[in-house]
């Protein structure tokens, strides 16, 4: 899609609101969870020990915890146990655990400034994870106020968005999502006859989970989205 066709969807006045992903779309979260995972590999590998039986161990330790940033760090360390690794690495293990559910939220550059420049349109941020985890980040990132409503869901398919545009009471194609991951944000959007803008940034690894649906826009970034929203 070319920028004139985003430039029409945003300026569309048919489109009565914008929802909005949170994690990896409007700021950074799996350069995280990536970080943590290169410690533990870090120690697993100074240990001589095989990365792809470690990481066997840990998939089948993530189904033990839940979901989320702590489920995950407890993965990781109920795996470095099981592997024996010794002490003074699990301290070092450790650390890095605390570091990263203790780590800062970073805005994807020019995603504020964007919600900022939208701010006089109706917007909705529906995000999916530890309903504790989530509502940390929205509070450190104090943007509650740029949101109409706040949703944290269990999980993102086109059931919950369509219970979702019931329960507001609109339209599909009278909805603008911005989302990172084409299977949780785009696709069950556009399922319920939305409009779709899919964010695949540098970071988006996670993502590019499907394949992407013809209707459905894609930028590189919000500086894409800031350069047609910058005149309104």
């Amino acid at each position: 899609m070319s920028e004139k066709d985003i430039h029409s969807v945003l300026c569309d006045s048919k489109i009565d609101m914008f929802c909005f992903d949170a994690d990896d779309t409007l700021w950074y979260d799996y350069k995280y969870f990536n970080g943590l995972k290169k410690a533990f590999n870090s120690i697993i590998i100074n240990h001589g020990l095989d990365k792809a039986e470690a990481d066997i161990i840990v998939k089948f330790n993530l189904k033990k915890y839940s979901k989320g940033e702590k489920g995950f760090a407890d993965a990781l360390l109920r795996t470095a146990l099981d592997l024996r690794i010794n002490t003074d690495e699990i301290k070092v293990l450790e650390m890095a655990i605390e570091a990263f559910l203790k780590h800062p939220i970073e805005f994807l550059p020019y995603s504020y400034i964007s919600l900022l420049k939208l701010n006089c349109h109706n917007k909705i941020l529906i995000t999916q994870g530890n309903r504790k985890e989530q509502e940390r980040k929205i509070a450190m990132t104090r943007i509650r106020g740029f949101f109409n409503r706040i949703l944290i869901v269990e999980k993102k398919d086109p059931g919950t968005y369509k219970d979702i545009f019931k329960d507001l009471n609109i339209r599909g194609e009278r909805v603008l999502m911005f989302g990172n991951s084409i299977k949780n944000d785009i696709i069950p959007a556009i399922y319920n006859s939305a409009n779709a803008i899919w964010l695949n940034h540098s970071m988006n690894v996670l993502g590019r989970d499907d394949t992407l649906p013809a209707n459905a826009y894609q930028v590189n970034g919000w500086n894409e989205i800031y350069k047609i929203i910058s005149n309104y």
